[in-house]
C-alpha cells in the first residue's frame, strides 16, 4: 500500500509494467476525480505512456489553456 496519492499512482503504474500487462488492456478506477486523474494524466506524460480518460483532461493540460496562461500570466 502506498502512502499518498502520487505514490499510489506510482505504484499502479510499477505494478503494470512488473507483470508486463500492456497499458491498452488496464482499467484504473478512481473513487474521485481529482487528484488522481491530474496525477495519473502527469505520470503517463512524464513516461510517454498512451492513455484516454473517459472524463476526459482538465482543461488547464490543453495547447489552448496553456498559450492563454502564457499571454496573460506570463
Amino acid at each position: 500500500s502506498a502512502l499518498g496519492e502520487s505514490n499510489e499512482i506510482k505504484g499502479i503504474i510499477r505494478k503494470i509494467k512488473k507483470e508486463n500487462i500492456n497499458f491498452d488492456k488496464v482499467n484504473i478506477i478512481y473513487t474521485t476525480s481529482e487528484p488522481y486523474s491530474q496525477l495519473l494524466y502527469q505520470q503517463s506524460q512524464r513516461l510517454n505512456l498512451a492513455v484516454t480518460f473517459q472524463s476526459g483532461i482538465s482543461i488547464k493540460n490543453t495547447k489552448p489553456a496553456q498559450l492563454f496562461k502564457y499571454i496573460f500570466y506570463s
